[in-house]
């Protein structure tokens, strides 16, 4: 079903750009940073958001880990073989027991868990010294509000044992842009002007969103199919445009 709405959507995007439309945004796109490596599981965005952290191989911080899903899949594509460790404890593993997606990739078999650090390390192949350091630092900034040279400024709890911890990669989960419409759907070409009778909606209309990972906004798809297509149908009216 998917790929047949994809191929749908290129087929308009085509005809758009046959008759003089114009796009916007096609590299535009909705990322995760949160997904196990295989692709079947992903832990949510939650962890960060409850004080955990994310390192590479040498068990050091890479990024600040509030930021969005979308924008963090590069910068986890970025390490070595395209993996991040997400490291949390039990505590915060406590408040995901109604998370769906954790709690799949709990049963799949993707969390790593340890009563110390060096056992967490040794388990995740990473850095031990490494990774203890970076502890260490996160610690003090959430208990005394020290500095993140990263840019993060708010850790919800220090991190404590047991430890948990698991793999993850980034992951392409939708692309966004398309063709470049006024308010109503209309199709504009390169002059800004309406193409006569070429209307646009959904997911072959550029939308509201905007270039890249940080581009990316929630409820665009919406907006996009149902928002501009209320517009449309508004526009047109029981005796046409």
């Amino acid at each position: 079903v998917l790929r047949e709405c994809r191929a749908q959507i290129e087929r308009a995007i085509a005809w758009g750009l046959d008759w003089g439309g114009q796009l916007w945004g096609m590299d535009g796109f909705q990322g995760q940073g949160h997904t196990n490596p295989g692709g079947l599981t992903r832990l949510g965005m939650g962890i960060p958001a409850l004080g955990g952290i994310l390192v590479n191989r040498q068990g050091q911080r890479f990024v600040r880990e509030d930021i969005g899903p979308s924008a963090l899949a590069p910068w986890v594509m970025a390490q070595p073989q395209g993996l991040a460790l997400e490291v949390f404890d039990a505590h915060i593993e406590a408040g995901l027991a109604q998370h769906a997606a954790y709690q799949s990739a709990l049963q799949a078999g993707q969390v790593l868990r340890a009563d110390d650090v060096p056992g967490l390390a040794t388990l995740a192949g990473v850095d031990a010294q490494g990774l203890q350091a970076t502890l260490r630092e996160v610690q003090a900034m959430a208990q005394c509000g020290a500095s993140d040279p990263l840019g993060r400024t708010h850790f919800a709890r220090v991190l404590k044992g047991p430890w948990l911890a698991s793999w993850v990669t980034g992951a392409l989960s939708h692309t966004q842009g398309g063709l470049v419409t006024d308010g109503d759907g209309r199709v504009l070409d390169a002059q800004g002007q309406w193409i006569t009778g070429v209307w646009a909606a959904g997911g072959c209309a550029a939308g509201l969103s905007g270039r890249g990972a940080d581009g990316y906004l929630p409820g665009n798809g919406l907006a996009q199919s149902f928002g501009l297509a209320w517009r449309m149908a508004q526009a047109l009216g029981p005796a046409g445009p």
